[in-house]
């Protein structure tokens, strides 16, 4: 049940790791948690109230932010628009990533027509892992304004960023190796 003493560690640890990469990065971008709240007789996935850092100096990301705290996705809907993209990389347990986010149809991606407005192109979505459940417990979503390929860096700084201190947390471990090994080869 979501305001267990558990969710507030985790939105603590999530909210630490978001400062530190905000602290190790000079990208213009927003990071925001995805993470799965009760709503009436299930659990949907919000950006509400959890943590994010923002580039202040782009005020389409500050504009994103506001519309995508509007949203919630199912995390086990059936079909592809009741996920949208952060319950698909929930659900999956497996990552999501795009140049530029402007290539989905709406149905894939609900937030498209406010992504055309904004300027929002590259979007990585990871899932994060709480090692002890050994479950999904929150996606973390970086969303640019460029149209970038390779995300491995920043995929490296935010796992870094969630393993730091003593509650770790973890994101698609594959996901982390593969990248760094492609930047590497």
């Amino acid at each position: 049940e979501d305001g267990t003493d558990n969710s507030s560690l985790v939105k603590e640890k999530l909210t630490q790791a978001l400062r530190y990469f905000k602290e190790s990065t000079d990208q213009h971008l927003l990071v925001q948690v995805w993470a799965p709240v009760k709503n009436g007789d299930r659990y949907v996935l919000t950006t509400s109230g959890q943590p994010f850092v923002l580039d202040h100096q782009s005020i389409g990301l500050l504009q994103y932010r506001a519309v995508s705290m509007m949203y919630m996705f199912s995390v086990d809907g059936e079909n592809v628009g009741e996920l949208g993209l952060p319950g698909r990389v929930y659900k999956q347990k497996v990552p999501e990533w795009t140049p530029n986010v402007q290539y989905y149809s709406s149905g894939e991606y609900q937030r498209l027509n406010h992504a055309i407005s904004y300027n929002v192109h590259g979007t990585v979505a990871l899932p994060v892992f709480d090692p002890a459940a050994q479950s999904c417990i929150a996606v973390v979503e970086l969303i640019m304004t460029s149209k970038k390929i390779n995300y491995a860096c920043e995929v490296d700084k935010v796992c870094k960023a969630l393993e730091v201190g003593p509650f770790p947390l973890l994101l698609a471990v594959f996901f982390h190796a593969h990248s760094v090994e492609q930047q590497i080869a």
